[in-house]
């Protein structure tokens, strides 16, 4: 191409690259990367690409694809900005913490949840808008991405989820798991905490709490006031928002104390269809003496 003399005051200076690329400096110490037209006023009319103020030591960049490698990088950069084909971008800041480890300590990524991300440098499937791990236990071996395989790493996600779970979800290695948000196959679902044990505690969006073990018992309180216990063993106890509590078990219930009192009208239904207690002098079932309803008294 032909030289092109351009005047520029105040001893500004610019070197061309290619027909729209310039490199600039200016004696107050900025220097930038732009791409530039001439107008037909013979102006420059300049698109930043890159730019670096003196005055108040500042970068600034305006691209599409960008990686930078620094102490602690593994296979790839710690900063990477790229995008795919259809368009998708994903930012990925990985690090560590100690000059003597041989590889990255925490890797925060932000990226597009609904396509995966395939580029030169990243290949993704993407659980969560934003991601961020932590290594709990920084290994001396070095490798392309041996955070993933830390022991019991921190793990914090949000966003839509594979999971179905669209706020965030925080966990600790096989450890535990915090969820926060709505689930896709519970609408109504708003936190839970989940343990290696199998122990569940939930709480939707409408006030329900429930929290249940590994095997199966299970408490429940809704917020019109009813409470449930249940176990495996098909017994349960409920309260109902009006104060009666209830009790049922496919075996028989006992009851043992120093000391038990009962306030109130007694009923007890020993025989389907026959309500109360033995109305005969001595009891066909129990053997015992003629007694009423009433607590605390008795009769013969």
């Amino acid at each position: 191409m032909q030289a092109q003399h351009i005047h520029l005051e105040d001893g500004e200076t610019l070197l061309w690259a290619g027909d729209y690329r310039i490199f600039h400096t200016s004696p107050n110490g900025d220097i930038g990367i732009y791409t530039i037209k001439k107008n037909t006023d013979n102006t420059l009319e300049k698109e930043p690409v890159f730019e670096y103020s003196k005055k108040d030591e500042r970068i600034f960049m305006a691209v599409d694809n960008f990686v930078i490698g620094m102490l602690g990088a593994s296979t790839r950069g710690n900063i990477i900005m790229e995008q795919d084909s259809q368009g998708n971008f994903v930012y990925i800041f990985e690090g560590k913490t100690r000059l003597d480890d041989k590889n990255v300590r925490f890797r925060l990524r932000i990226s597009n949840p609904i396509m995966p991300i395939d580029t030169e440098n990243v290949k993704i499937s993407p659980d969560g808008i934003l991601e961020l791990m932590v290594d709990t236990i920084p290994t001396p071996v070095s490798g392309p991405i041996p955070i993933e395989s830390s022991t019991n790493p921190i793990m914090v996600k949000m966003g839509a989820q594979r999971s179905g779970l669209g706020g965030i979800s925080i966990t600790y290695g096989e450890l535990c798991e915090v969820m926060m948000g709505l689930n896709l196959s519970d609408g109504g679902h708003l936190f839970s905490i989940k343990a290696a044990n199998g122990a569940k505690i939930n709480l939707d969006n409408y006030g329900g709490i429930s929290a249940e073990t590994k095997i199966g018992s299970k408490v429940t309180l809704k917020p019109d006031g009813i409470t449930e216990i249940t176990s495996p063993a098909g017994v349960s106890i409920s309260i109902s928002k009006t104060g009666i509590i209830k009790v049922t078990s496919p075996k028989k219930v006992r009851v043992e104390s120093p000391k038990i009192e009962l306030k109130g009208e007694i009923n007890i239904n020993t025989l389907p269809g026959k309500p109360g207690f033995c109305k005969q002098a001595l009891c066909p079932m129990t053997g015992a003496p003629l007694t009423t309803n009433k607590a605390g008294s008795s009769g013969v």
